[in-house]
């Protein structure tokens, strides 16, 4: 009877137990998820490099592990990220619970794929935050968009229920001045979150440099061209004037009486004088002509580089390794 009844005890102990430990991973879902996962983990020398310079909090250490970032070639990655618009690029996704970053190659865009690893680490933050944190969250991020819509326009792109979610990675990884109380969520994972700002701006400055020269460029070609198109008219009129000109006053030069020597001396004066105004607005008009040219040949330079890096970080383009 002592026996039986030390058994049901053991048993209702193992219960209880098991019981306790289910409502234990019900409610802490994803703490019982990570470390489990952490465990798993085994980087290579390239993710330990990339954890090291995201400088990460215990915390931040610990979704790093979780989620198991890796570096993916184009086959791979699109794959796991679902990538099959060339017209569309993505640079990284936080997909079933890991994060894959396309293996960019590029010494000119240094940055990218630590910040994008930045990027997805948030997102998978985000999953991990009560309704309570988000909504608190979410009012901060539309402050802060509503101060940076030009930096953060795609967001309106996004649906509903995914804007905050991407709102929230964009500017923990893009955004340097933010509120304290942001800033402060952010400082779970980032020792130094504008350290990681400066990671996204050193590659992205190289897309904002090209831009802006392109733009420029644009502009000057264009107010040349204008400037090119009223000084050829303009020296063609007068060309013009000065063949008729000078066609009368050979022939009146031919005509004995018709000129005295003044009249002679001081008209093919203003002849010759014209002659050289002509071939001054001649050269003139060349050199703006090769100054456009050489616009528009640093124009089309800067649109090949733009081109040349979209196709870099496009994984639906196959790239010819060198």
């Amino acid at each position: 009877m002592k026996n039986k009844r030390l058994k049901f005890i053991i048993v209702g102990i193992f219960l209880a137990a098991v019981f306790g430990f289910t409502i234990f991973v019900g409610t802490n879902y994803y703490t019982v998820h990570d470390f489990i996962r952490s465990l798993a983990f085994n980087p290579t020398p390239e993710i330990s490099a990339i954890q090291e310079k995201l400088q990460l909090t215990e915390n931040g250490e610990a979704l790093f592990k979780a989620t198991n970032p890796s570096i993916d070639g184009n086959k791979d990655f699109n794959e796991f990220c679902q990538s099959y618009d060339q017209s569309v690029t993505i640079l990284g996704c936080y997909a079933g619970g890991d994060i894959h970053v396309y293996d960019i190659k590029s010494e000119d865009l240094n940055g990218i794929i630590e910040a994008t690893v930045a990027h997805e680490m948030l997102h998978a933050a985000w999953a991990r935050l009560s309704d309570a944190e988000r909504e608190a969250i979410s009012k901060d991020l539309t402050a802060v968009f509503d101060v940076n819509q030009d930096k953060l326009s795609i967001v309106t792109d996004y649906a509903a229920d995914a804007k905050f979610d991407e709102l929230f990675a964009r500017v923990g990884t893009e955004i340097a001045n933010i509120p304290e109380s942001l800033e402060k969520v952010y400082a779970r994972y980032f020792k130094d979150r504008k350290g990681i700002v400066a990671l996204y701006e050193q590659y992205h400055i190289v897309f904002d440099a090209l831009s802006a020269e392109i733009e420029v460029l644009s502009a000057d070609i264009d107010e040349l061209k204008k400037q090119i198109e009223i000084d050829t008219a303009e020296y063609k009129r007068r060309a013009s004037v000065f063949a008729t000109e000078v066609s009368s006053f050979n022939d009146c030069a031919n005509r004995a009486g018709c000129f005295s020597q003044y009249e002679f001396d001081t008209r093919r004066a203003e002849l010759v004088a014209e002659r050289e105004s002509l071939d001054v607005k001649y050269n003139e008009i060349l050199s703006a002509v090769e100054q456009c040219n050489s616009k528009i040949d640093q124009y089309n330079n800067n649109v090949l580089r733009t081109n040349e890096y979209s196709e870099i970080i496009n994984s639906n383009i196959e790239r010819v390794e060198e």
